[in-house]
């Protein structure tokens, strides 16, 4: 089972080591993700989220796992068997509270 957001991976440089912790290789690739996905009322593409994001299709699966297992992004599968990307009502919330980390962290 994978739990959403349980562990963090140490760093030396992240605008988030002020608390105490580095959660930049997690936290910022997941606002980029719901960013994009969030501009995309049809959902979003695989395709997409690697460009809007800048990850590569290899970590992009990782963070896409993570959001899903937390309920905060849904998979469909649409006509000619495409996936598209849709952000839940918690994947809302959850880009809401990063953004005011962010701002937060920032001033």
């Amino acid at each position: 089972m994978i739990r959403p957001f349980a562990s963090f991976s140490s760093c030396n440089n992240s605008r988030f080591r002020l608390l105490g912790f580095c959660a930049r290789h997690l936290l910022e690739p997941t606002f980029e993700l719901l960013k994009a996905a969030l501009k995309k009322e049809e959902g979003i593409s695989k395709t997409q989220l690697v460009r809007r994001a800048n990850l590569n299709f290899g970590s992009i699966e990782h963070y896409l796992k993570r959001l899903q297992a937390g309920r905060f992004v849904r998979l469909e599968i649409v006509e000619g068997n495409w996936n598209r990307y849709y952000v839940t009502g918690e994947g809302e919330h959850l880009f809401k509270v990063l953004d005011e980390l962010y701002e937060l962290i920032d001033n």
